[in-house]
């Protein structure tokens, strides 16, 4: 009998999909509201790794017998992705000195916890199927 395979990250990659056709469609009114639509596309794309990358940890130490191992690695993502998103902000704000744009940090921001909230429910289902 052939094990058929399920991709586990399919739903980020729809949610990233989705708000990627979102926020193209809607980036006139994102100038509008003095948003700049580079900046919340790159965010996107870079929540969408942070958040895969986090997933393939869970994935990884999800079969070890020890529960703490799965513990770590959701501590350990949380703090990778904190540290790379803080530092990516602190090189954009230095680097776009008289063309900050916050408004679209704030955008950033918010796409961090939706990224977060599908990571964490991917990882309880992943914890639930082990069971």
């Amino acid at each position: 009998m052939i094990k058929k395979k399920r991709l586990v990250a399919l739903p980020l990659l729809i949610m990233f999909l989705l708000l990627s056709l979102l926020f193209y469609v809607f980036r006139n009114w994102q100038r509008d509201h003095h948003i700049d639509p580079v900046v919340v596309m790159a965010a996107n794309a870079l929540m969408f790794a942070l958040a895969s990358i986090a997933v393939m940890m869970h994935k990884r130490t999800i079969h070890n017998p020890n529960p703490n191992v799965f513990a770590r690695s959701i501590m350990g993502a949380t703090m990778i992705k904190l540290f790379i998103i803080a530092i990516t902000a602190l090189v954009w704000f230095v680097a776009a000195r008289p063309g900050r744009n916050v408004n679209a940090i704030f955008f950033a921001m918010v796409l961090y916890v939706f990224y977060t909230i599908l990571e964490v429910k991917i990882a309880l289902e992943l914890n639930k199927k082990k069971e």
